[in-house]
């Protein structure tokens, strides 16, 4: 053997950089490297070599689509090839490859290899991130639409209710009105969760608690055929976490469970601290290093696939049948997961079962102290409201519950006719209604302007949006006055009272 030669087989045997040669006709691999034979995680490359090409990639039509290119263009660069690994996990490589023939004429392939799987899952996390927080800003704009349809349609019907008694023949379909007003209200707080716009008052608790609380409903709703499992740790630490939001995780968590296991199963609910020292990765899902309690409902049901995997947490997609789910339970899992600054990964196999793990970091914040209960308020009054609503029905609701207890309404639809209305109006304007979110002149600049003008106007903002994305402007003050959408006329009018005679 020349040097040369020697000196090739040494950087062939030793390169970091996967490398082979395979037969056109039948795949078969003539020549690799031990560092190829490694990324597809054979001990050899003799091992390696006793498969076809075609039985390593993960769709073998994606070998006739390279050699087509091959054929158009003798060379690839910087190729992606979607391959398998010896034990059937996704391997990315990026590939340099060459079509030549050999010493006998036959096609032959020439292949330099780097293995790229880290940065495709990083770059699937990426995407699935934006991907979702797309579908959260979209389900967030149609709950805000909706929720002022809702108001309308909640407080009319209150209205009629009260007007014809429940002595009227449509005493039964007011009530049915209302009953779906109240179910759709119920699911604009699901996109609104997932949206992450949901209202959300965290205070320190303890999850472990929080499961034991609900451990006799959750036996109830799981039914006799479920075996429910409980764990914690010993010394549980806080979380900062909205009570009612958690308790929708584990019901939203546990009744998928449930209906993954038509025949039967146990649901195992797990609590306990966890220490993340590196970053941890699961398919499209990351946890960052740091203190975390893990809440864990794991299943022995029927698993779900990777095509399911991938669109698990999207709005609205379901994969049960027509009637049976609303595909909304997952997504509000997820959309109340990051609201809380935690992090959510699923583990599922076919047959065997799920697991979803949410990881909320720990809180080093005290409880406060409850504020006790307020006697109930006098709805009646005779004050002057500037009323501010760019929806047409909304704005007419509230002059017409309002007007009817006794207060006199300046109406406006946006920013700028409020203002005309407080620099017109001769006498005082003893509180500013108004939508959170305005055309014309903004929130923020409004308050500015009628504090500066009338600094004795108290304030309450009402929206669809949380009162956390609502205050986000520093200009508006924390302890602003709120009203969330959608809302029944005795909320307005009590909320209004409420305020007026606040200190």
């Amino acid at each position: 053997m020349s040097t040369a030669e020697r000196a090739y087989r040494q950087l062939f045997e030793q390169s970091l950089v996967g490398v082979s040669t395979t037969r056109v006709s039948d795949g078969k691999i003539l020549l690799c490297n031990e560092a190829l034979a490694k990324m597809f995680g054979y001990e050899s490359a003799a091992e390696f070599m006793a498969h076809t090409a075609r039985d390593l990639w993960w769709d073998p039509a994606d070998r006739d689509r390279m050699l087509a290119a091959l054929r158009e263009d003798s060379v690839l660069r910087n190729y992606e090839a979607h391959m398998r690994t010896k034990d059937g996990k996704p391997l990315w490589l990026l590939c340099n490859i060459s079509l030549t023939e050999d010493e006998t004429g036959a096609a032959v392939l020439q292949n330099f290899t780097v293995d790229v799987s880290a940065r495709k899952s990083l770059e699937q996390q990426l995407w699935q991130a934006q991907k979702l927080d797309a579908l959260g800003s979209l389900a967030g704009g149609v709950a805000h639409d909706f929720n002022n349809l809702l108001t309308a349609i909640i407080g009319y019907a209150d209205i009629l209710q009260d007007d014809l008694g429940p002595g009227s023949r449509h005493a039964e379909d007011i009530a049915e009105i209302i009953k779906a007003s109240d179910r759709a209200t119920a699911l604009t707080r699901q996109l609104l969760a997932f949206s992450r716009r949901q209202p959300f008052e965290p205070r320190p608790l303890q999850l472990d608690e929080r499961v034991t609380d609900m451990e006799k409903m959750l036996r109830r709703l799981l039914g006799p055929p479920v075996r429910l499992v409980t764990a914690t740790d010993a010394n549980l630490s806080p979380v900062l976490a909205d009570p009612s939001q958690i308790e929708q995780i584990v019901l939203n968590l546990a009744v998928n469970s449930r209906d993954a296991m038509p025949e039967g199963g146990t649901v195992t609910i797990e609590t306990r601290n966890v220490r993340m020292d590196e970053p941890y990765a699961h398919g499209a899902s990351a946890v960052p290093p740091g203190s975390y309690v893990m809440l864990a409902v794991s299943d022995t049901g029927t698993g779900m696939s990777a095509e399911t995997l991938a669109r698990l947490f999207e709005p609205f997609f379901t994969t049960k049948e027509k009637g049976k789910g609303t595909g909304l339970g997952l997504s509000t899992v997820y959309g109340i997961v990051k609201q809380s600054q935690g992090h959510l990964i699923v583990y599922s196999e076919l047959g065997v079962g799920t697991t979803f793990k949410c990881y909320l970091p720990i809180s080093e914040v005290r409880p406060r102290v409850s504020r006790p209960m307020q006697a109930p308020v006098e709805v009646r009054g005779t004050e002057t409201i500037l009323l501010v609503e760019d929806e047409e029905p909304i704005r007419l609701l509230a002059v017409t519950a309002l007007e009817r207890l006794g207060y006199k309404i300046l109406a406006a639809s946006d920013g700028v006719a409020a203002m005309a209305l407080a620099t017109e109006h001769p006498g005082p304007i003893h509180l500013l209604l108004s939508d959170g979110v305005l055309s014309g002149v903004r929130v923020p600049e409004l308050l500015r302007r009628i504090v500066a003008q009338r600094p004795e106007t108290k304030i309450l903002l009402m929206s669809g949006y949380s009162q956390e994305a609502v205050f986000q402007n520093d200009i508006v003050a924390p302890d602003t006055a709120f009203l969330p959408k959608p809302f029944t006329v005795r909320q307005l009018t009590e909320r209004v009272r409420e305020v007026l005679d606040s200190q």
